[in-house]
């Protein structure tokens, strides 16, 4: 599956490439009152292209998300780093849980204290995409699929497989709520 996405990037590139050519030299031209050779374009788009491809491939099928967390009240249970909460069926302020399931980790980053990260529970391996084969989380920062044995990184916000995977698990994005302190919604 890989090899199609990489063939596709490459027709993709190859087409943003001849249809902005021109688009590019022109705003070249007049907004920097340079003359631009069509290989200085194609060499400036070379280097602007490629850091847009940032994302990691899943398998996972495009479900919806709406979570809205409370660290003061019902989730509170997340405020200690590592500290996982899963959520399979929808309730309360979970209303849509994704593909097979969301769990929330409190991970590693920027903040000293709350950094909070989102994956599908479904287990990106299994050909047939199970919804009901889902990883199990631990307490060490890890989720493990009890079928393929796959072991998945959840504490920096990627969920990379460590071993037996193929796939990453697939993410969903945490941001903060503007209608409270300690809330944070969880939505694609």
């Amino acid at each position: 599956m890989k090899q199609y996405k990489n063939s596709f990037n490459s027709l993709v590139i190859a087409g943003l490439t001849r249809n902005l050519l021109p688009i590019v030299k022109h705003s070249l031209t007049v907004i920097l009152g340079l003359r631009v050779e069509p290989a200085m374009t194609v060499f400036l788009l070379l280097f602007i292209l490629p850091a847009c491809d940032e994302e990691y491939y899943s398998p996972i099928p495009a479900s919806l998300v709406e979570i809205t967390l409370d660290l003061y009240n019902q989730d509170s249970d997340l405020v200690p780093t590592l500290a996982t909460k899963s959520f399979i069926q929808p309730q309360g302020l979970a209303r849509k849980v994704g593909f097979g399931g969301v769990v929330v980790i409190n991970g590693y980053g920027e903040d000293l204290s709350i950094n909070l990260y989102a994956y599908d529970l479904a287990c990106p391996n299994e050909p047939s995409i199970d919804k009901n084969i889902r990883v199990v989380p631990g307490d060490a920062g890890q989720a493990v699929c009890p079928k393929c044995k796959g072991v998945y990184n959840l504490d920096f916000g990627k969920g990379l497989p460590e071993k037996g995977g193929k796939y990453p698990l697939k993410s969903y994005l945490v941001r903060k709520s503007n209608t409270g302190i300690n809330k944070y919604v969880i939505m694609n």
